[in-house]
């Protein structure tokens, strides 16, 4: 479920909840919100009580000691805030975006995937403290395998399949000869 008051926090329970701290286009506005609407105080307590949290490139800056934009990246102006502070990294926004394939090592195996981001963020590729964990690569999410060791539950991958059917849908009900002809000089 998407939360959006502090309230939400109280009934996570530990043995069956995760929060999510996804990615974000504008990281310390999306973490101002969160003070803004107390959600700051509630995610720190329900991973106090034990609650599964893990935080998805942004949301890993988040988890950290402090974001800093010297360039004023997201906002542009300068700014500096203090994070969590549940893990021990600090990020600094960089004017140059970072793209990468990356292959990273979590519970005791290999993953694929990518960084996309303006933040540096020292080596959070992924990393842990105790039931919190962060990463600053996408597409993990889509290994069963990761999911399977960060969940303790098998899913079916859901994308490929996906894919297909939403390809087999445009091939049956769009006319793919005149959109190209449109695209054609």
């Amino acid at each position: 479920c998407w939360a959006t008051t502090a309230s939400e926090f109280d009934r996570l329970d530990p043995e069956r909840d995760l929060i999510v701290l996804p990615g974000s286009k504008h990281v310390v506005a999306d973490l101002d919100w969160m003070r803004e609407h107390e959600l700051d105080e509630a995610v720190l307590g329900a991973i106090d009580r034990g609650v599964r949290c893990i935080g998805v490139c942004g949301g890993a800056m988040m988890l950290g000691r402090s974001i800093t934009d010297p360039h004023g990246v997201e906002g542009g102006r300068p700014t500096h805030r203090a994070g969590l502070g549940v893990l021990d990294h600090e990020t600094v926004m960089s004017p140059t975006k970072s793209v990468a394939h990356v292959e990273v090592q979590a519970f005791g195996r290999s993953y694929s995937g990518y960084e996309i981001r303006y933040g540096a963020v020292g080596d959070v590729s992924f990393t842990t403290a105790g039931r919190v964990f962060a990463t600053t690569v996408h597409g993990l999410f889509e290994s069963p395998d990761f999911l399977d060791d960060l969940l303790g539950v098998r899913v079916a991958p859901v994308l490929e399949p996906t894919f297909e059917r939403l390809a087999d849908a445009v091939e049956q009900h769009l006319d793919t000869a005149w959109l190209r002809s449109l695209l054609s000089p």
